[in-house]
């Protein structure tokens, strides 16, 4: 073998994982951030109704 084809080394194959599992869990977590925001604001919408009994 050609020592200068031992040399060359991609890190794509590396990297490309890493990128991928840090995109899915950014995702997750903005989701997880969603719901929660939205599940805050629809109880503070309907707590007056909460408490007037109806």
């Amino acid at each position: 073998m050609n020592p200068q084809e031992e040399r060359s080394f991609s890190l794509l194959p590396l990297l490309l994982p890493a990128a991928a599992s840090l995109l899915v869990v950014c995702a997750a977590a903005g989701y997880l951030l969603y719901r929660f925001c939205q599940e805050r604001a629809y109880r503070a919408r309907w707590r007056d109704y909460d408490d007037c009994g109806v």
